[in-house]
């Protein structure tokens, strides 16, 4: 992760080259490092540090817009990647203006997501956190497997570069220093069932990996075999990282542009109850857990958006195009992904808890049923219904209200809105799957087995 002078060193340098023959200019500087420690109960399986930076540079010209991007971040890289953005949009005259501009200077946020000692921490301190869970399956003659995650700049966990500087040629400048840790173990006990633990946080001290194996551990030791269930819909205990796996679905379907197409929950929503009365979902780049990026990959300033209030459809979020179109406040949630593209959506969702409740309670709460400590394979099905279908994770039986034997995984297909309006309890939110989120209580989840499909 380059320091704030240096990368505004480079952005300034491109900016320069990019806006020579064109209306507009726009350069982000993105990626970062990435150092990786992944095991098993037989030791360290990979060890590694990756870094990758890329500038992204986005030029106007007549009404047509192009982006090109390169890794290459000399002066000739620099240059060379401006020139090839800039031949690509010299066909376009002036005559098919849009009437389209970049985003002008704003006011970001304060976020304090950096920690100098997190920065510094490689591959001896990582594997350390590792030995954790190591030693736990030898003295427990369990299997394991776990990984510490740590990236410094515009890297995610999954190696995608997302951005951390920006600048146009409007005036716009904003940069956005960040660490990030994660640590997750899982522990099994053959012909058993599954315990899993995972946490993450900008600051490594924030962590605590023996609480992690021991929680881990104390589910791994429960007694009983696993065992087959049959396809019914079952009154479900959805742990933080099942319900982060599900509303993550919210995120991608609730902007702007999608509803007016008709293609999201909120079409022809807004104002309507889509969800359980105690339900609140928002986006909120600036939560404590979060600690995210306060800017979009325009550099538009991220706003805190209520998505359901009470149970009530209530975004939309929005982009600066789509904002300046429909003439309303642009949200800052232009976001991009490797594998969908350019989006319009929420990244850094938050759903309400209940504070004086654990997931322990919400089992002792439904009796009987089914707990769901995470989910697998989870794709969209239907943006306007919000439906998904995946697979369960470490699936458990819940017996006179306690936790009992394991069970297969189950297959399921299930509305995201439905599974809300069915909420019956809420545990205390934390961050899990990239949403802070509680366990949820629902009455009448679908599974199927695996051997129906």
């Amino acid at each position: 992760m380059r320091a704030k002078e240096e990368a505004f060193r480079i952005l300034e340098a491109a900016l320069s080259m990019a806006s020579q023959g064109v209306d507009e200019a726009e350069v982000a500087l993105g990626g970062g490092e990435l150092g990786t420690t992944r095991y098993t109960h037989q030791g360290i399986t990979v060890a590694s540090e990756h870094s990758a930076e890329t500038v992204s540079i986005r030029v106007a010209k007549g009404g047509a817009i192009v982006r090109y991007a390169t890794s290459d971040l000399s002066h000739d890289g620099l240059r060379e990647a401006c020139e090839s953005a800039k031949a690509q949009v010299a066909p376009f005259g002036a005559d098919g203006s849009s009437g389209f501009t970049f985003p002008e200077p704003h006011h970001y946020a304060e976020i304090d997501a950096y920690d100098p000692e997190t920065e510094a921490i490689r591959g001896l301190e990582r594997a350390a956190m590792a030995a954790r869970g190591i030693l736990a399956a030898k003295e427990h003659g369990l299997h394991a497997r776990g990984q510490v995650l740590l990236t410094r700049g515009g890297m995610g966990f999954d190696g995608e570069q997302r951005l951390y500087a920006v600048a146009n040629t409007r005036g716009l400048l904003a940069y956005h220093p960040e660490t990030r840790i994660h640590c997750g173990v899982e522990l099994s006990r053959p012909g058993g069932g599954t315990g899993a633990a995972a946490a993450e946080s900008f600051s490594a001290e924030q962590l605590d990996p023996d609480r992690l194996v021991s929680e881990a551990l104390q589910r791994a030791s429960r007694p009983g075999t696993v065992q087959s269930l049959a396809a019914g819909r079952y009154v479900a205990v959805l742990e933080p990282p099942a319900v982060g796996a599900l509303l993550r679905f919210i995120g991608l379907t609730c902007g702007a542009g999608l509803a007016e197409q008709g293609a999201s929950f909120l079409s022809n929503g807004i104002g309507s109850r889509v969800a359980h009365q105690s339900v609140n979902i928002r986006d909120d780049f600036s939560h404590e857990l979060h600690r995210g990026l306060p800017f979009d990959i325009e550099g538009v300033a991220c706003q805190p958006v209520d998505l359901i209030r009470q149970g009530v459809a209530y975004g939309p979020v929005y982009t600066w195009e789509n904002a300046r179109r429909l003439s309303v406040r642009a949200t800052g949630h232009h976001q991009a992904n490797p594998i969908i593209g350019e989006y319009e959506g929420a990244r850094y969702l938050v759903m309400d808890g209940d504070d004086s409740r654990s997931v322990e309670d919400l089992v002792e709460h439904v009796g009987q049923g089914v707990l769901v400590p995470d989910l697998s394979e989870v794709r969209l099905a239907d943006s306007r219904t919000v439906r998904v279908m995946g697979v369960t994770r470490g699936l458990w039986r819940i017996e006179q209200g306690d936790i009992g034997p394991p069970a297969e995984p189950m297959r399921f297909d299930v509305g995201v809105l439905e599974l809300l309006q069915a909420v019956t309890a809420a545990s205390r939110s934390r961050l899990a799957q990239g949403s802070v989120v509680p366990g949820l209580a629902v009455d009448g989840l679908p599974l199927r087995p695996t051997s129906d499909f």
